[in-house]
């Protein structure tokens, strides 16, 4: 067939301008091969290898549908092919082809209006990073943080409306029985992937951003403890002026094992997500069929699987994981045990704070201060100093905040009639039963009597707030950065030497700034500097959402008192699970794009991010040895 000069095997598949439509059409071609006669032998033969139904469904309409097309595609077969045993493989498939310009539109105009909202965030994030690291003028810095930020957020904002859409789709075309959603073909995908793309580079971007940021902070170990005189042990011969160092190690290794840590465990979430995809069968929800069969036989039809289908089944499944861990840590951090609190408990019962700036003029404090005064002890009074506050927390849930009896009389009320039921329905005698119930109530009302000889661990008065986050004021930051001159030093001295160190390496100036940066810090917590004070608030609302402030340190510093109590967690990888989980779905997601293979695309995906956080757990050691002067043969 021609018209005008155009072949139909020549146009382009898409102009359907140019298309010549007929009735006729052959499956062998064995006459146009021969070349001198009829009857001669053909030199190629043509067969219909590949024959699709086209079938386009009106629009507004109850499953009617257009004419159908059918586009046959044909393959030549020489003559000493056909001597030698060649076979063709012969297709046939039924694609429904819908108009997807609302689709497209719709997820155009979606992510337009968030990246807005996207490009406005990241601005407020990066006025109040510019705030923090105290720049005057915009500089290439400020420039390279708001890319990296608006990274961040670009792909967070590409990841809810493919997802939504994505969603969308395997519900309704899954749920309906007649038809009137269908998927995008390959052809049809290519917005979708383009954004998938899109997303999990700039996600890329953020996460090796996030862990440059955060293996760049200084961080420091302030040691309260301080020397004993010789008095107190005359049978040592030793010099007791010292302090010992082994309590900061201690702290610095805890410090080192949860830089790496996440909120959720990686283990059972790719674990999980496996299980689910290819055991329980999820994977065979992703075809084209409307009906979904987590069961195939091997007589069974599938068809192909769809590229949107599987993101959508892939990230469902993925964020349902993420939440049934997010129950059961909620219950284990809470009645178990809660790693990031037992850091705190640490640095308190190790006299230890916790310095960390991210930026010039802001930063994390954990206030270590222990309210027993010494921490260099033995086990007995050890256990005395873990008794006192024991005793103190029961007594706060039997007193209250206020240190009255006005809740301690409603539970004596509760429990003394319980006591004498139980004593009741349990003695054989009643004065057994009555010298029970006295003996009970006199222990319940001993108890509350005890003295309380143990102060509270928060940095005010009579508070349990230790966690805050610090606005630097310049004067100490200065300060800061002349004594720690000589630790910088030391550590371009040893890149320079390509990072070899020998034992003894800590020089004597370095050892001598860490005591008077020591000295330094400690009179400034105490507040016994007369031109460098502080006083703590609490953050405004907008603050915490924003996560800015919108006072400055101009003469003292500001302590912004911590409600979670885990805001220095944003220096670790478990205060940005959000970014870590939109990253692993991203990619996952992408991987299995390009091999359609979740088992694969799975192990890839752990190892890229297994990677990443050895890179992150050997370079943040690295600055934590230098930062700290704890040798790293020690941070194990």
């Amino acid at each position: 067939l021609s018209s005008a000069a155009f072949f139909p095997h020549t146009l382009s598949t898409d102009d359907r301008t140019k298309w010549q439509l007929t009735r006729r059409l052959f499956l062998i071609d064995t006459i146009s091969g021969r070349q001198s006669s009829q009857t001669s032998t053909p030199q190629v033969i043509r067969v219909a290898d590949k024959i699709e139904l086209q079938i386009r469904p009106q629009t507004r309409s109850d499953g009617l549908i257009y004419l159908p097309l059918l586009r046959v595609h044909y393959a030549e077969i020489r003559q000493r092919d056909i001597v030698a045993g060649a076979t063709i493989k012969v297709s046939f498939s039924v694609t429904y082809k819908a108009d997807q310009t609302s689709l497209e539109q719709g997820l155009s105009i979606s992510v337009s209006l968030l990246s807005v909202m996207a490009l406005i965030l990241s601005l407020f994030k990066t006025h109040g990073w510019r705030m923090r690291s105290k720049k005057e003028t915009i500089d290439g810095g400020t420039v390279v943080q708001f890319v990296f930020t608006s990274c961040g957020l670009f792909a967070s904002v590409f990841f809810i409306v493919l997802f939504g859409a994505a969603l969308h789709m395997l519900t309704f075309y899954k749920g309906q029985s007649t038809p009137d959603v269908y998927l995008p073909t390959s052809s049809q995908e290519q917005l979708f992937l383009d954004f998938l793309i899109a997303a999990c580079v700039m996600m890329a971007f953020r996460v090796i951003h996030l862990i440059w940021q955060q293996t760049h902070a200084d961080i420091f170990l302030l040691d309260w403890e301080q020397p004993v005189s010789a008095g107190n042990y005359p049978a040592s011969g030793e010099n007791t002026n010292r302090v010992s160092i082994w309590r900061t190690y201690f702290v610095a290794n805890e410090w080192n094992e949860l830089q790496t840590m996440r909120k959720f465990s990686p283990l059972a979430q790719w674990g999980g997500l496996l299980l689910l995809l290819e055991v329980a069968g999820f994977k065979n929800v992703c075809t084209y069929n409307p009906a979904s069969q987590f069961k195939v036989g091997v007589d069974d039809y599938s068809g192909p699987s769809s590229h949107i289908l599987r993101f959508a089944v892939a990230s469902s499944l993925y964020l349902m994981i993420e939440l049934v861990q997010w129950v059961f840590f909620f219950f284990y951090t809470r009645y178990v045990e809660d790693k990031i609190r037992q850091f705190v408990d640490l640095c308190s019962l190790s006299n230890v704070s916790v310095f960390v700036l991210t930026n010039v003029a802001f930063g994390y404090y954990i206030h270590g201060r222990s309210v027993h005064g010494r921490a260099d002890t033995d086990m007995w009074q050890m256990n005395q100093q873990l008794h006192r506050e024991e005793v103190r927390s029961l007594k706060r849930f039997y007193s209250g905040p206020a240190s009255s009896y006005s809740c301690y009389w409603p539970v004596c009320l509760l429990i003394c009639p319980s006591v004498y039921l139980f004593s009741f329905l349990s003695c054989t005698h009643a004065h057994q039963s009555l010298s029970f119930f006295l003996l009970s109530l006199c222990l319940v009302l001993i108890f509350p009597l005890q003295e309380d000889l143990c102060g509270k661990r928060g940095l005010l008065p009579n508070s349990d707030d230790q966690t805050f986050e610090i606005a630097v004021p310049a004067k100490l930051r200065m300060h800061y950065d002349k004594v720690m001159a000589p630790l910088q030093e030391q550590v371009l001295t040893q890149s320079a030497s390509n990072g070899q160190s020998r034992s003894g390496g800590v020089s004597e100036r370095s050892v001598n700034a860490y005591v008077a940066m020591t000295k330094f810090l400690s009179a400034f917590i105490g507040k016994s500097l007369q031109d460098l004070d502080y006083h703590v608030v609490e953050k405004k609302l907008l603050e915490q959402i924003l996560n800015l402030e919108f006072n400055e340190p101009l003469e003292g510093g500001i302590f912004y008192n911590d409600t979670s109590s885990n805001s220095f967690t944003s220096v670790l990888m478990f205060g940005h699970e959000w970014t870590l989980m939109v990253f692993d779905i991203l990619l996952l997601t992408a991987l299995d794009w390009a091999l359609t293979d979740f088992v694969l695309a799975i192990v890839l995906t752990l190892l890229i991010t297994q990677a990443l956080m050895a890179y992150r757990d050997s370079a943040g050691r690295k600055n934590l040895a230098q930062k700290t002067l704890v040798d790293q043969r020690f941070l194990i």
